[in-house]
């Protein structure tokens, strides 16, 4: 079975949005992983937003994502899980 291999594998589109302050909203990106094609792989973002976590989307290539578990309203820091499910096609 072919596998992808990705640094990021979805083109993760985060939108924190900070409220009330000028410093921006911070995202640190997990490590790189390798998904086989038609499985899933749970990936962890940690974000810190001083103004406050207001809301986040994903989307992807090759595959399809959802928010598994989204950042707490309001708080000023935490994670978001985002599960990646591979495509048919390989090559990411």
């Amino acid at each position: 079975m072919k596998k992808i291999s990705f640094l990021f594998v979805i083109l993760f589109s985060m939108f924190l949005l900070a409220c009330n302050e000028t410093v921006a909203p911070s995202l640190e990106a997990p490590e790189a992983a390798t998904v086989t094609i038609n499985k899933s792989v749970e990936l962890t973002f940690s974000y810190t937003a001083d103004g406050g976590f207001a809301s986040s989307s994903v989307s992807a290539t090759n595959g399809t994502a959802a928010i598994s578990t989204d950042g707490v309203e309001g708080s000023s820091t935490g994670t978001i899980t985002v599960t990646f499910t591979a495509g048919t096609t390989s090559g990411a």
